[in-house]
């Protein structure tokens, strides 16, 4: 899947959701091989539970001026075909993440940015470039964290 564009506009992500709630429950995603995002979320509420996205070109999971939360989900080998992915970023967002696993990041693991409020527990990153990067006058709230293999850590 590729990034809609016309001549007037173009989108980011492959798939994406403008000011429409979001409730994803068992939904995986694989094999990305173009594009910016995965999967785009912009300003809406979310839930996303019990799901997984593997193998993106690019970002993972690019969530911008919403609100929700990410539980009991896995993010695998997130921007392994261009180099340069994360596997979570958020712009402008509240998230709440709970009981995710993320490996193989080509960038960022988590990626926190431009005053994102952000709540992390339970989460296992391993195989990340940068585990978790927070930026732009964010704030990120961590606990049971745990880190393995991640060459830069934290920022």
């Amino acid at each position: 899947m590729s990034a809609p564009k016309r001549k007037e506009w173009e989108l980011s992500g492959s798939i994406n959701f403008y000011e429409s709630p979001v409730h994803m429950y068992g939904a995986n995603f694989e094999q990305n091989i173009t594009g910016d995002d995965y999967l785009n979320l912009i300003r809406t509420e979310f839930l996303i539970e019990q799901s997984s996205i593997n193998e993106t070109f690019a970002d993972a999971l690019d969530i911008d001026f919403s609100n929700g939360e990410i539980k009991t989900s896995n993010f695998t080998n997130c921007g392994i075909n261009s180099g340069n992915g994360d596997c979570l970023d958020f712009s402008g967002s509240v998230v709440d993440i709970k009981n995710v696993v993320i490996r193989n990041a080509s960038d960022k693991a988590i990626s926190v940015g431009e005053e994102t409020y952000s709540t992390i527990s339970k989460t296992k990153i391993t195989e990340a470039k940068i585990g978790i990067a927070s930026k732009d006058s964010s704030s990120v709230i961590g606990e049971k964290r745990r880190l393995i293999a991640v060459a830069s850590g934290f920022q």
